[in-house]
């Protein structure tokens, strides 16, 4: 037998290796396609946001529960807070919120004012 040649039993702990790394990139792969698919609902969800630029019918168009959960991925999606100020409810969403901090942009009649 040549230096070259290798055993049975290399051969197969070789093989099982191989199945371990296919294994192992699988999973990665899953990992992936799923960032891929989240990336790919935020902007969506974004788009349709921006575009309408309603919590409560982004949250309806998309079986959020509430507003703030809905406005909660925005802010997750833009990686910004202000990403949601531009909002015809975004008054609604810091009360629901209980966020009051934002109390002053508004005028006396709920008026945006930034």
């Amino acid at each position: 037998m040549s230096e070259t040649k290798k055993t049975y039993e290399e051969l197969l702990a070789e093989i099982d290796e191989l199945k371990k790394k296919c294994d192992e990139l699988t999973e990665e792969n899953k990992g992936l396609k799923i960032t891929i698919d989240n990336l790919r609902d935020g902007y969506e969800v974004s788009s349709f946001f921006f575009d309408c630029r309603s919590l409560q019918s982004t949250a309806d168009k998309f079986f959020y529960d509430n507003i703030v959960d809905c406005a909660n991925d925005l802010i997750y999606f833009n990686n910004e807070k202000d990403s949601i100020r531009c909002a015809k409810d975004y008054r609604e969403y810091c009360i629901l919120s209980g966020n009051d901090d934002d109390e002053d942009i508004y005028d006396g009649e709920d008026n945006l004012i930034i």
